[in-house]
């Protein structure tokens, strides 16, 4: 095979230099005189019905020859109805019939044999005819270079293109893009592009999924925006493009507002544009509006989806879902392909299912005759390796089928790095090496590994080695979307127009999760000498800086914050990111290219409306006993809904009752979508003599007043021309980040507060205000100075009340 694309390639060579004067190239002018039969190319050709009604191409190809009828334009129609049928040894024999083929017979030919070599041995006679190719005929050599990977041929047919003045029209133009694309030559792809004077929908749709498809991500949405700000009209290819990069950075809003514009373009109903918004939705972690757009379009929707829909449920390691709609695709008469199966085992793997994951790469072959591939068995391997078994998936790896690629060595020397196991974790290395030796990994988890054991000296060896051989450590870099923007950062990154705030407010988190209790995991570092020297090292590392930065930006209050990084998340970020989610009180989601993972959950409003309705209780003199919940939306999310529950029963669990029950409504007509509403309210018991009154509150007796959280909004926003946006006056924070901050809890919260001065507690609207004797006071405000929790207000004086006039 090699062979014969080297022959082709050294005759096109021929024929371009060809410089005689019978040569087509030779007579090239400056494309207007080019002899390009432009007459004959957009020539529409008689209907077959005139000659007989059928759609059958051999009958008409009977009646042809029955009637002698040479007309060519016929012939070339039957040829192009031959190739769709898959007939292209008639379509040949039709050719040959021509008397004198031009460049519609040429080009209707060669599309015909698209994506094989034949195609291009067709082009090179066409070229010795001699007869000059048109746009179709480079647009489908483009296409089949592409799809054999023959770049050598490829760049010498771009070269004929210059030459014939038509390369960089729409349509060839789209052709090379797509090609350079597939060739993961994605600036060259940028570089035809914007040499095409005039783009219409299929070159922007050629290069977006082109940067899309080679990781250039954000700048596929920037080529997507500016499309839309060209008022060039979206395909379903270019906004299947545009959803291919927001699932690889998890850019949820970009993905909403990408969905928003394919309704409203009338797209959403495409398999093409409705798998990518499956696959963007599951790559973001929201898998129940990934099953949502699955679930609208399951009628007519093939393997591709079914499989990205699997995919979804299989990054989060949902092996039963995975199953259950497997099965479900099973019952249709869909068959299962190799993706189906990875879907499958790749959710076995995340979790650490071994026995499943063998079970179903076992039954592939003899069930469902697909057999399985080296992604397969890596999966497998994975599983065992998560769930500790390293000796049977070292094993696996050496007996399977296939021959070990760097992904499997890498995936155990980290599994190895993780169970701390040294001597096997060298051997993994080594292995690795032998792969590639300027596979910077090998020396970097090998490294975590003798740093997690204390080896510094090992440490310090490896380091010197990559040092001496050029070796270096590739960069990590994370991206994180706010309001619709996509941001990268490096580590120890400051090229952001706000690097001073980002970097303020993440030594304060730091330090604020020092207090809580976090401790660097030192062997996440592979030297001290690999930062320079760098103090905090680890403190800066890009998927830090970009959390950072979600917290400074002012991203809507209670939203997640979506972190994707192109490394695999060191296990220091992993544990930071535990206690962060608590300082900040929100959720972390961090996507490496293992898998997504919900860092920490920290939800507030669920447990707000927990908190107000027992203080409410509490100021009666109630002890709380229960509390019920009302959770109103316009559909019901699963996924969401487990959220606002787990918020409602941590509340519960801070004020000491039980979640007794609730109710749910669905109401699409009154919510928008992803809109919800919750109320509630606490039931407590308190014995008639025990009911705060007022009573049993004496002269001298101490007032103490507990701030209240958040800021009152009353009259703020109206009276201050202040907007939620703006910045607090007096904090470091913006005013909606203080609308939204949590209730506090005020069950005894002041310490250890007896019943009978909890009885002389209630409510005066301010937070809460406590009566207590001046003994209690002192202890209580002794054991809180300087907390800003209680300040001392007043007391009370015998005298005659308050009047009103």
């Amino acid at each position: 095979m090699s062979m014969m694309n080297g022959w082709k390639e050294k005759e096109l060579s021929r024929v371009l230099a060809d410089s005689s004067p019978s040569s087509p190239v030779s007579k090239l002018g400056n494309g207007n005189d080019s002899p390009i039969a432009l007459s004959e190319t957009n020539q529409t050709a008689r209907p077959l019905e005139e000659i007989v009604e059928t759609s059958d191409p051999r009958c008409t190809h009977t009646q042809l020859i029955k009637t002698a009828n040479k007309d060519r334009c016929l012939h070339n129609n039957l040829i192009t109805r031959y190739s769709k049928s898959n007939l292209v040894s008639d379509a040949l024999r039709v050719f040959h019939q021509i008397q004198n083929p031009n460049v519609v017979s040429w080009t209707a030919l060669i599309s015909g044999y698209a994506n094989t070599n034949i195609s291009f041995h067709h082009f090179l006679s066409m070229l010795r005819h001699p007869t000059l190719p048109n746009q179709r005929t480079l647009t489908s050599i483009f296409k089949t270079c592409a799809s054999l990977s023959s770049f050598s041929f490829g760049l010498q047919v771009h070269s004929l293109s210059l030459k014939l003045c038509l390369s960089y029209v729409p349509f060839t133009g789209s052709a090379l893009v797509s090609f350079y694309s597939k060739c993961k030559l994605p600036y060259e792809a940028v570089k035809v592009f914007d040499r095409i004077p005039t783009k219409d929908e299929v070159c922007y749709g050629a290069i977006i999924v082109g940067l899309a498809q080679n990781s250039q991500l954000t700048q596929a949405l920037s080529v997507f925006s500016d499309m839309l700000y060209d008022n060039v009209k979206s395909s379903m290819y270019s906004v299947s493009g545009a959803l291919c990069a927001t699932a690889e950075l998890a850019a949820l809003e970009q993905c909403r507002i990408i969905h928003a514009h394919a309704v409203v373009r009338g797209l959403q109903s495409s398999l093409v544009v409705g798998t990518s918004l499956v696959d963007g939705y599951g790559k973001s972690g929201i898998v129940s509006d990934a099953r949502r757009v699955f679930d609208e379009m399951l009628v007519g929707m093939n393997i591709i989806g079914w499989n990205a829909m699997m995919a979804a449920y299989a990054q989060q390691g949902d092996v039963n879902s995975v199953i259950e709609l497997f099965d479900c695709m099973k019952q249709r008469g869909i068959l299962a392909d190799k993706l189906s199966f990875l879907a499958i085992l790749t959710a076995c793997s995340n979790v650490g299912s071994n026995l499943e994951a063998e079970k179903w790469l076992n039954c592939m072959s003899s069930d469902y005759r697909v057999e399985p591939e080296l992604e397969h068995y890596t999966c497998v391997i994975l599983a065992l390796a998560r769930n500790g078994q390293l000796e049977d998936a070292t094993q696996l790896a050496k007996t399977m089928p296939f021959k070990p690629d760097a992904a499997v060595w890498r995936a155990l020397l980290s599994s190895c790095a993780i169970h701390g196991e040294t001597k096997m974790a060298t051997e993994m290395s080594q292995k690795l090496l032998e792969k590639n030796s300027q596979d910077d990994s090998a020396y970097v988890i090998l490294a975590n590994v003798h740093a997690a054991a204390k080896s510094w000296g090992a440490v310090a060896d490896l380091w010197k080695i990559m040092k001496d051989i050029g070796v270096k450590k590739r960069s990590g870099r994370s991206w994180i979307e706010v309001r619709g923007e996509v941001h990268e950062f490096l580590a120890f990154d400051k090229r952001h127009e706000r690097t001073a705030e980002i970097y303020s407010k993440l030594e304060e988190l730091m330090n604020a999760i020092m207090k809580l209790g976090y401790k660097e995991v030192s062997d996440a570092m592979l030297h001290q000498g690999e930062w320079d020297g760098k103090e905090k090292a680890l403190w800066y590392h890009s998927e830090k800086l970009a959390v950072a930065f979600g917290v400074v930006s002012g991203a809507p209050p209670g939203k997640p914050l979506r972190v994707v990084k192109n490394l695999r998340i060191c296990r220091d970020c992993h544990e930071a990111f535990k206690y962060m989610g608590r300082v900040i009180e929100r959720e972390i989601v961090v996507r490496d290219v293992n898998r997504s993972g919900e860092i920490h959950k920290y939800p507030n409003t669920t447990k707000d409306q927990v908190a107000m309705s027992v203080n409410d209780i509490v100021t009666s003199g109630a002890k709380p006993l229960f509390f019920l919940d009302y959770y109103a939306t316009s559909h019901l999310d699963v996924d969401l809904a487990e959220k606002v529950v787990k918020g409602i029963v941590d509340g519960c669990q801070q004020c000491d009752c039980v979640l007794l029950g609730g109710e749910t409504a669905e109401m699409p007509d009154f919510y928008a979508e992803g809109e919800y509403d919750l109320s509630g309210f606490a039931v407590g018991t308190v014995s008639k003599d025990s009911v705060i009154n007022g009573k049993n509150i004496v002269a001298g007796d101490v007032l103490i007043g507990l701030p209240s959280s958040g800021v009152h909004s009353n009259g703020v926003l109206d009276r201050s021309g202040l907007t939620v946006k703006d910045q607090l006056p007096g904090a470091g924070i913006k005013l909606g980040e203080a609308l939204m901050a949590p209730t506090i809890s005020y069950v005894k919260l002041a310490g250890r507060i007896e019943d009978v001065e909890m009885r002389r507690t209630f409510n005066l609207g301010i937070g809460m205000v406590i009566f207590v004797s001046p003994e209690a006071s002192d202890r209580i405000l002794g054991e809180y100075h300087g907390s800003n929790l209680t300040f001392r207000i007043g007391e009370v004086i015998s005298g005659e009340g308050v009047t009103y006039q």
